[in-house]
């Protein structure tokens, strides 16, 4: 099937720039000039990304609160 190989082959291709997408948007987080909204969306898809969108739950409450603990030792280390 053509269709599977071509998703394949955009997935590898899309891959290889991952260093380079987070790293774009951790420039994006961590600019001053850039809109609150882009700062905040940039931070959002970082952790979404390192771990994974909030579900539902008990384990919602409990992955919320490891990822908030995460973020404010972030924030203490400036």
């Amino acid at each position: 099937m053509k269709n599977n190989n071509d998703k394949n082959e955009v997935q590898s291709l899309a891959r290889h720039f991952t260093e380079d997408a987070l790293k774009t948007l951790v420039g994006i987080m961590n600019d001053p000039e850039a809109s609150v909204s882009s700062r905040v969306s940039a931070a959002q898809t970082i952790l979404d990304r390192g771990w994974g969108k909030l579900g539902s739950g008990a384990a919602k409450d409990e992955r919320t609160a490891d990822v908030v603990a995460e973020f404010l030792s972030c924030l203490q280390k400036g």
